[in-house]
């Protein structure tokens, strides 16, 4: 599995967790209590939360090699306008094969 992999599923798996937080008490609110403002402001504040959380931890994925977090180069891993093809600090190719549980320094 290559690092991009990697990173690709992290990705997924922190994405679909926070939607998931995020969208289940929205489409609750909605079907059970329309009528309810104040739950469907709540409803939207956490649905809003975990969008920024989403985010927040895409941004703080760090690199494998010099475990600096990778920023917005972290969300440009999977688009194809501006696919980054290694890490903007150390320069580590995202290509390369990943190392599970062995947080090397490979060059």
């Amino acid at each position: 599995m290559t690092i991009r992999e990697y990173l690709r599923r992290r990705y997924l798996k922190v994405t679909a967790v926070c939607l998931t937080l995020g969208c289940v008490p929205s489409l609750l609110t909605v079907h059970y209590a329309p009528d309810n403002t104040r739950q469907r402001d709540w409803s939207y504040a956490i649905f809003w939360a975990a969008v920024a959380i989403n985010v927040l931890i895409v941004r703080m994925t760090p690199c494998p090699r010099c475990r600096v977090p990778l920023g917005a180069a972290g969300g440009r891993l999977f688009t194809r306008r501006w696919l980054i093809d290694s890490c903007p600090y150390c320069g580590m190719s995202f290509d390369a094969q990943y190392q599970f549980g062995h947080h090397s320094h490979p060059r």
